[in-house]
């Protein structure tokens, strides 16, 4: 699926981080808590990954304010967006 932004001439995907800040939240994070310490087997990986996965919550998304740091987020992304004419824009931290 694509949708067009603006008045652009490219196309973007449903799946861009910049339309899904859920998942821009969420990779960072699992990669985080997987990562952590390189896993030493593919066994010990996919145990990491399937016990980060379990411990992500409503009650954690609250409890770290990280609803509110996505929205932050979603606001400045949307405001470079429209800086950009809705053209690509380079999104640093």
């Amino acid at each position: 699926m694509h949708i067009c932004l603006f008045s652009a001439s490219e196309t973007v995907t449903s799946r861009s981080p910049d339309l899904t800040p859920m998942d821009f939240f969420l990779w960072g994070h699992l990669n985080q808590q997987v990562y952590a310490i390189p896993p030493p087997t593919l066994q010990d990986l996919q145990r990491r990954i399937t016990d980060a996965c379990a411990n992500v919550s409503p009650v954690m998304l609250h409890r770290e304010n990280i609803l509110h740091h996505v929205q932050r987020e979603v606001q400045v992304r949307v405001q470079m967006c429209i800086v950009a004419d809705g053209e690509k824009f380079e999104h640093r931290k």
